[in-house]
């Protein structure tokens, strides 16, 4: 982990904080992060060659975000980059996200040694066992591009009540 700037000090200290930061902070004291990391870390790359894998408490926080903000992998690179609290709670610096294909490659690694189901089934017992119950929702992410121009025709459309034909 790393120290908070004053910029994240500030936004994180505001009287008001958002559902997904109070989520956040609940989740940083009720999880078993020791666990996770005592069932994980023996089948985690060392880093022997090439560079240094991130430290495998960050890659497991981002794993479990994408899980209950049902992120995409380029979807949680963005969240880590563009949100103090999921920033935070993964232990990285200001204006570093993993990128997508590491993402990515973590989770397919997880999923495919059965790493995934062990962390998660802990993960969900012991979330019960503190009465706490997560339902899945929905962020919308929404792309902006521009339209292809109309024609004279496509643009106007006429009222709907007026174009229809009276009743009997």
């Amino acid at each position: 982990m790393y120290q908070l700037t004053f910029d994240d000090a500030t936004y994180l200290g505001r009287k008001k904080s958002t559902r997904r930061q109070r989520l956040l902070q609940k989740m940083e004291h009720i999880l078993p992060w020791d666990t996770f990391r005592d069932i994980v870390k023996p089948h985690y790359p060392k880093g022997k060659r090439g560079r240094p894998p991130i430290p495998l408490e960050t890659m497991l926080r981002i794993y479990f975000m994408q899980q209950w903000f049902n992120l995409s992998d380029p979807a949680a690179e963005d969240a880590i980059l563009d949100n103090v609290p999921m920033r935070v709670f993964a232990g990285l610096k200001p204006g570093y996200a993993p990128g997508e294909a590491t993402i990515r490659n973590f989770r397919n690694w997880m999923e495919e040694t059965g790493l995934a189901q062990q962390v998660l089934g802990v993960s969900s017992r012991h979330l019960r066992k503190h009465g706490v119950m997560l339902r899945e929702g929905i962020i919308v992410d929404a792309t902006i591009k521009k339209a292809p121009s109309l024609s004279k025709e496509e643009k106007y459309i006429p009222d709907a009540a007026s174009s229809e034909e009276s009743g009997p």
